[in-house]
């Protein structure tokens, strides 16, 4: 079963990935590696190295701050993790 198609509509809808052309979102749908969190799960800790841009497909994130005070909920289509990627 082909699921980019799916996946490439679903990046055209997401904050992160809307503004890209139709051939870049098509090469970023080839490189994602989808992976599910369960409710309550830590995907990345404030200060933490990463290389990961997180696009929500389903579900939310909470965005804690070091302290564990919530910072911000993010919902279907939003993204997390890029600010780490960029320094």
């Amino acid at each position: 079963m082909n699921e980019l198609p799916d996946i490439e509509r679903f990046l055209s809808t997401a904050a992160c990935f809307d503004v890209l052309t139709t051939a870049h979102r098509a090469e970023a749908a080839t490189k994602l590696t989808i992976s599910y969190a369960k409710r309550g799960a830590v995907l990345l800790r404030p200060g933490e190295d990463n290389v990961n841009v997180y696009v929500i497909r389903t579900g939310a994130v909470e965005l804690r701050s070091e302290d564990g005070e919530l910072q911000m909920r993010l919902g279907e289509g939003e993204c997390f993790g890029f600010p780490s990627v960029m320094e």
